[in-house]
C-alpha cells in the first residue's frame, strides 16, 4: 500500500480513512474464520486496496517506464522483500519449533523460503506470511496499468474487462488444471484487479476525488440513511455468489467466500457488483468521517489517520502475529485454536491481540528506521 494506497505528499484523509477501515477489515477477515462480517469483508476487503490504487494512480510524474517500475520497486519491493525475510525466520526458527508443524499440508521449509520470490497467494502457500502476496501482486498489476493507462477511454475499459475474464478464467480452468490455479506474484489476481484499479482511475482522475467529497458531503443524510440498507445488500449479495457459485467456481463455495487472494471469485458479474458496491460504502463512510477525523488530527491522535498511513505495515506484520495472538487466547480459555478463530468472542479478542501487538511492532520499525536515516544523515 504505497502511493496511492500506502500514501501520497499530497493526501486525500478520506482515502488515508478508507484504508485504515480496509486494513482492519483484512485483519479481522484473517483473524475471525467464520460469521456475517467475515464473509462480507472477503467480498470486498482486497478490491477496496485496488480501487483505491486505481484513484491515486499517476505515471505522469515519472519521465520513463524505468522511472516508474524503480519508484515502485522502490516503494513496494524491497520493504516486500525485508518484511518477508523477517517472518520467514521468525516462523522457521520460533513458530515452527513452538507449534511443531509447519502449518501447511504437504510444504516443507524451503516450499515457503521459494514463495518469497513466488508469492502465490493461496492457501497452503506462503506459509511463513500468507497476506504478503499482495504487494507483489500490487507492484505488477500497477506494471501493467502504467502500459494500459497510455490507451483511450474505450480502450482502456476493452482490455481492462478482458483482463478481468481473463483472470477468472484461468481461476476456472484451474479447477481441473491445478497448475493453473496460482501464477507467480499472483498475476491471475492482478489480471482481475486491473477493472478496479482503472474504475479507480476513472473515478479519481480529473478531480473526481474532489467531486466525491462534495457529492457524499452534499447529500450526507440520503447516504447516511441508505449506508444501512446497503450494507444488508452487500451480505445478500455475497452469500448469493457463494451459494450460486458451486458449477462456476467450487472452490469459492467450497470456502464459503469469494476471495482475490485464491482469485475465486464465483460468479464475476456478482463478484465485481458487489465489491464495488463494498468500495462505495466505505468510501462515503470515510468522507463523511473525514473532518472528525482531521479534528482529531490537530490534537496529533487520530488513530484512522495512523492506521492508514500505515496500512502498509500492519499488512506485512500481522499474520504471523495473528497466529500467535490466536494460539495466545486459545491457551487462556482453554479451547482449541481452531474454535478460537471460530468462536465469535474468541476472536474478537485474537483480533484485539493482534491489533495491540501489530501496531506496537510498526512502532518499533519505524522507529528503527527513522534511528538509521538521522545516523546516515549525520555521517
Amino acid at each position: 500500500m504505497e502511493n496511492g494506497v500506502l500514501g501520497t505528499k499530497q493526501r486525500d484523509t478520506y482515502l488515508d480513512i478508507a484504508k485504515a477501515i480496509g486494513i482492519l477489515m483484512v485483519i479481522y477477515a484473517h483473524v475471525s474464520l467464520s460469521g456475517i462480517l467475515y464473509t462480507t469483508f472477503y467480498a470486498f476487503h482486497i478490491p477496496l486496496f485496488f480501487v483505491v490504487a486505481g484513484m491515486t494512480f499517476n505515471n505522469k510524474k515519472h519521465t520513463s517506464f524505468k522511472t516508474f517500475a524503480a519508484n515502485k520497486a522502490k516503494r513496494l519491493l524491497l520493504p516486500y522483500l525485508i518484511y518477508s525475510l523477517a517472518t520467514f525466520a521468525w516462523w522457521a526458527w520460533v513458530e515452527v519449533p513452538i507449534s511443531g508443524t509447519l502449518g501447511g499440508a504437504g510444504k516443507t521449509i524451503f516450499d515457503s523460503f521459494i514463495q518469497i520470490f513466488l508469492a502465490q497467494g493461496s492457501l497452503g502457500y506462503m506459509t511463513h506470511n500468507l497476506a504478503l502476496w499482495f504487494v507483489p501482486c500490487l507492484f505488477i498489476a500497477e506494471i501493467i496499468y502504467y502500459f494500459v493507462n497510455k490507451l483511450s477511454k474505450a480502450t482502456k475499459i476493452t482490455i481492462c474487462v478482458a483482463f478481468a475474464l481473463l483472470g477468472w478464467g484461468i481461476n476456472i480452468l484451474g479447477q481441473t488444471h491445478s497448475w493453473l490455479i496460482n501464477l507467480p506474484w499472483s498475476l491471475e489476481v492482478a489480471f482481475s484487479a486491473q477493472l478496479f484499479i482503472l474504475i479507480g482511475d476513472l473515478m479519481g482522475s480529473n478531480g473526481g476525488r474532489q467531486r466525491i467529497r462534495e457529492h457524499v458531503t452534499k447529500f450526507k443524510i440520503p447516504y447516511l440513511i441508505a449506508i444501512p440498507f446497503a450494507c444488508v445488500a452487500l451480505y445478500c449479495i455475497a452469500e448469493l455468489n457463494i451459494n450460486t457459485s458451486a458449477l462456476i467456481d467450487p472452490f469459492a463455495f467450497a470456502e464459503m467466500r469469494v476471495s482475490m487472494g485464491s482469485n475465486a471469485l464465483g460468479n464475476p458479474l456478482l463478484f465485481y457488483f458487489n465489491a464495488m458496491l463494498g468500495v462505495w460504502i466505505v468510501l462515503i463512510i470515510s468522507v463523511l468521517l473525514e473532518r472528525l477525523v482531521m479534528k482529531r488530527a490537530e490534537y496529533g491522535n487520530s488513530v484512522l489517520l495512523w492506521l492508514g498511513v500505515n496500512s502498509y505495515g500492519l499488512m506485512c506484520v500481522h499474520f504471523p502475529v495473528k497466529r500467535r495472538a490466536i494460539a495466545f487466547i486459545a491457551d487462556l480459555f482453554r479451547v482449541s485454536s481452531s474454535y478460537a478463530s471460530y468462536d465469535l468472542l474468541y476472536s474478537f479478542l485474537a483480533f484485539i491481540v493482534t491489533m495491540l501487538f501489530s501496531v506496537i511492532i510498526v512502532v518499533v520499525s519505524d522507529a528503527f528506521k527513522q534511528a538509521i536515516s538521522i545516523k546516515e544523515f549525520r555521517e
